[in-house]
């Protein structure tokens, strides 16, 4: 596996998830579109196909595949992946040693200026201030169990 799948269980986040649960049961009853979340899941974002691409792995036209992504209240297919890519990036971003950039440039974001702006769009805060915030609060939940091993 690359070193760049984050977490644990070294998978990126399901693109299912981004899903309602009741629009999860329609990507099932469609080959296609299930053939092509199973391309995202086993590829990653930085290696999400291009739209005319995805319409083929899905086996419908470019249309086709809006109209349907549409109906899975996903906005259109483009628009889906850049969300799954800025989660995947949040994801990410709970590692303190890779820097903004880096962690755009993994999920498939090579400009880090946009990367930030949409970023922030998406979250209401920017990457740097998320991962401030994260590692504080992390930094805090640890403090009690530090002071309790003290005594």
């Amino acid at each position: 596996m690359p070193d760049t799948l984050p977490g644990a269980d070294g998978r990126w986040p399901d693109p299912r998830r981004l899903l309602p649960a009741v629009r999860r049961r329609y990507l099932a009853s469609h080959e296609g579109l299930a053939a092509l979340f199973d391309h995202l899941d086993r590829h990653g974002p930085a290696r999400a196909p291009a739209p005319r691409r995805a319409a083929e792995i899905a086996r419908c036209g470019s249309a086709t595949l809006k109209r349907r992504f549409r109906l899975l209240g996903a906005g259109t297919p483009a628009r889906f992946v850049k969300r799954w890519r800025l989660r995947c990036a949040r994801r990410l971003l709970r590692n303190p040693f890779l820097a903004v950039k880096q962690v755009a440039h993994r999920c498939g974001l090579p400009n880090p200026s946009a990367f930030s702006r949409d970023f922030q769009a998406e979250f209401g805060v920017s990457p740097t201030e998320y991962r401030r915030r994260r590692l504080a609060s992390r930094d805090a939940a640890d403090r009690p169990r530090a002071a309790l091993q003290r005594v």
